[in-house]
């Protein structure tokens, strides 16, 4: 199969995997945290969820747009990063005073949004533009493994609770950054007019 001859896509399929469980533990993962490990109010991750949301609709076309000028997979590179600090943030909830845990744990949630509203909608137009036009359709049926693999995976890092309330955190803080690093290697091997960041981009 001709996909898996093409180092850069399966690059951007390992980044988009490790990015991916990130945003998928975060959404499962973060009530968890809140309710069981830290013992946080009842409706905070409803709260959470529903501002996110309400965020991404109003910003999310801001937030990529930000980004224009540095490239799709330096936007990603952003995004990765972004990812990382949230979950450090969210561990760090471990150590701080109880009367902080709403709104530190609010702010901590405005990276996680940020970083989903990049993400996506350019990890989605990258994995369009770099295969072959003609092997397109079996290149974006294999795409989808790397989400799929990442909702897997979500679940199991969320068990690491029971192992040490900080580890699933750690572990996805370390997935963000080895996205990150893949994502380096992704931007030096592909052509600058398939990584320029589109218009189009920033509406999704």
């Amino acid at each position: 199969m001709t996909v898996l001859r093409d180092r850069p896509y399966l690059v951007l399929m390992l980044a988009v995997c490790l990015l991916g469980l990130t945003a998928d533990f975060a959404l499962v993962g973060t009530p968890v945290f809140i309710l069981d490990v830290v013992d946080g109010p009842a409706w905070l991750p409803g709260v959470l969820l529903a501002a996110g949301t309400a965020l991404s609709s109003v910003f999310g076309v801001k937030v990529v747009d930000a980004l224009r000028g540095h490239g799709r997979t330096r936007s990603l590179q952003a995004g990765a990063l972004t990812y990382t600090a949230f979950g450090v943030a969210l561990m760090a909830v471990l150590w701080i005073p109880a009367a902080w845990l709403v709104p530190y744990t609010c702010a901590a949630w405005l990276l996680f949004v940020a970083a989903n509203k990049v993400f996506y909608p350019v990890a989605g137009a990258l994995s369009e533009a770099l295969p072959p036009r003609q092997a397109r359709a079996g290149y974006m049926a294999t795409f989808q493994y790397a989400f799929t693999t990442a909702q897997v995976l979500a679940p199991a890092v969320v068990g690491l609770f029971a192992v040490a309330v900080w580890l699933p955190w750690a572990v996805i803080a370390a997935a963000s950054l080895l996205g990150l690093i893949a994502l380096h290697w992704l931007g030096r091997a592909i052509p600058a007019e398939l990584n320029r960041l589109r218009a189009i981009e920033t509406t999704a």
